[in-house]
């Protein structure tokens, strides 16, 4: 019987900027079935009565590439790419209901509140935009990067 295995071997500095990229996905996963609006406590819209519809499969994106970041290491800056467009996808969403619902309340409660799921939307996904945009840069400017390898096969 033939006994081979696959080790993978991860530097834990590399597991940082994609963690937490993760952990922002959760938190935004988390903030897209959050209230987004609500009226004086008496009812509150949920994010997937909103714009968390669109938020939420952002966030599984993300939070895909993320790990997937971890697991290829050769697709990091399309992974790092995909992370940070879906971030920054969810965080404009967000950011517009923010604006929105601050300003004009939202349609069927005039007198709305911002909710939580909005806010930790918004919040999330920036940090988590932070993050990918740092792990593509991470990758651009690592001595053993990718870059490095494809400027010296160019060169060859």
């Amino acid at each position: 019987m033939d006994d081979r295995s696959i080790t993978i071997r991860i530097d834990p500095a590399q597991l940082l900027l994609p963690g937490l990229a993760f952990i922002s996905a959760i938190f935004l996963v988390i903030a897209s079935f959050g209230p987004w609006a609500s009226m004086i406590g008496v009812t509150s819209v949920s994010g997937m009565d909103d714009n968390g519809v669109l938020t939420l499969p952002l966030a599984i994106v993300a939070g895909i590439g993320a790990i997937a970041y971890i697991v290829r290491p050769e697709t990091r800056i399309w992974l790092a790419g995909i992370m940070l467009a879906a971030f920054g996808l969810a965080g404009f969403v967000a950011a517009i209901d923010w604006v929105t619902i601050a300003d004009e309340g939202y349609a069927p409660l005039r007198a709305a509140t911002v909710g939580w799921g909005v806010q930790l939307a918004a919040v999330s996904a920036a940090l988590g935009a932070l993050f990918s945009f740092a792990a593509l840069m991470d990758w651009a400017l690592a001595p053993d990067s990718g870059r490095e390898r494809a400027e010296a096969r160019a060169r060859a």
